[in-house]
């Protein structure tokens, strides 16, 4: 009697053992765990991390808790994806966290976004007011409607320059027939004319700038984050279905909308005669 021949057993035909995920809960450590690995995966160069990480860290969370029950459908669906990685976004998240506390911003960004602030509100106003102004005759309505043509920033900027100089140059027509004081269409001047000086039109060339490597770093590991949670959705897609995806695993930027109030249902008028209810 022969001997029975063996089955030869390659790698092939055995699915790698599973990982226990990184688990932690202190911040610090998770970034100390990650930031190799986010070094060693992301571009050198990566694209900036434009979303609150405070927001990206819920919805991670509330996706990673969505899929968890479900771990042993999307590794006999998708036996390529780790599921280590997936479960690990939690403590990614946190890492990412830290990291954009890192962040120094400098004081060019943060003169910026005061300077914004400040203009916006103003800028719409004072073209509305030239556009009533422009109804009744003062002004050629072209002069708001130009003025209103264009986006951005620095667009925004050279409104709140070209706003100041209509007031200006018809201050005469204008006296007594607008909200405005002096002192704010002074400010919205200031605001404009800074901003303009601070900020680069967008296809300008310019000296090229350091990044700071607190930011790459941040950015590295949000590129992590996002191809992790990529393959988070993908398993989410398995398990809910597309339709239902963003209800269980929101994408990383979504914010919570938040409900509207109902307004009680109005009671149908009483039968004549009956008794009001006490």
């Amino acid at each position: 009697m022969g001997r029975t021949a063996s089955k030869k057993v390659t790698t092939a035909n055995v699915l790698p053992k599973e990982r226990a995920p990184f688990v932690c809960t202190s911040a610090k450590e998770c970034f100390e765990h990650f930031e190799p690995i986010a070094r060693r995966a992301a571009p050198e160069d990566p694209e900036p991390c434009r979303l609150d990480v405070e927001i990206v860290r819920v919805n991670v969370n509330r996706g990673v808790e969505a899929i968890r029950p479900h771990l042993a459908t999307v590794r006999q669906k998708l036996p390529q994806h780790d599921t280590a990685e997936l479960l690990e976004l939690h403590e990614l998240a946190l890492a990412l966290l830290f990291a954009a506390g890192k962040v120094v911003r400098t004081s060019t960004a943060i003169g910026i976004d005061e300077h914004l602030t400040s203009l916006w509100p103003m800028r719409e106003a004072g073209i509305k007011q030239l556009e009533v102004f422009s109804i009744l005759g003062f002004i050629p309505k072209e002069i708001p409607t130009a003025i209103r043509r264009g986006k951005g920033s620095l667009d925004a900027a050279r409104d709140a320059q070209a706003i100041v100089g209509v007031f200006h140059d018809h201050k005469a027509a204008f006296d007594g027939k607008h909200p405005f004081t002096p002192e704010q269409l002074r400010k919205l001047g200031e605001d404009g004319d800074w901003l303009v000086a601070a900020l680069k039109p967008a296809n300008a060339k310019g000296a090229p700038v350091e990044r700071d490597p607190a930011a790459v770093l941040r950015d590295q590991l949000f590129a992590l984050v996002s191809a992790r949670h990529d393959a988070l959705r993908e398993a989410g897609v398995v398990v809910f279905g597309l339709k239902n995806l963003d209800d269980h695993i929101p994408p990383l930027g979504a914010r919570q909308a938040t409900p509207r109030t109902k307004r009680p249902a109005t009671p149908p008028p009483a039968p004549e005669g009956a008794a009001p209810d006490k």
